[in-house]
């Protein structure tokens, strides 16, 4: 995994969420042409002790319209709480 983090640049800004067995790290970066990005990393592990980690990556053009969707779900309120 050393390898993996290797080629990723340091966060500016880092947030975490612990939610049972789940934590997802929410991760403001640079990237190499100075365009800041969001990854949003879940990591869990498996019933057989392995684990897995799961990476969205989100660009600024994207971010507005991602967010909205979430908020339109959240509002239609179609998912159970």
């Amino acid at each position: 995994m050393a390898e993996e983090n290797k080629n990723k640049p340091e966060p500016i800004y880092s947030q975490t969420l612990k939610t049972g067995s789940r934590t997802f790290f929410f991760d403001v970066r640079k990237a190499k042409t100075g365009d800041e990005y969001l990854t949003i990393t879940e990591s869990r592990i498996q019933k057989n002790g392995e684990k897995m980690r799961n990476t969205i990556f989100l660009f600024k053009d994207d971010f507005k319209e991602f967010c909205q969707n979430l908020v339109d779900i959240a509002d239609k309120n179609v998912m159970p709480v």
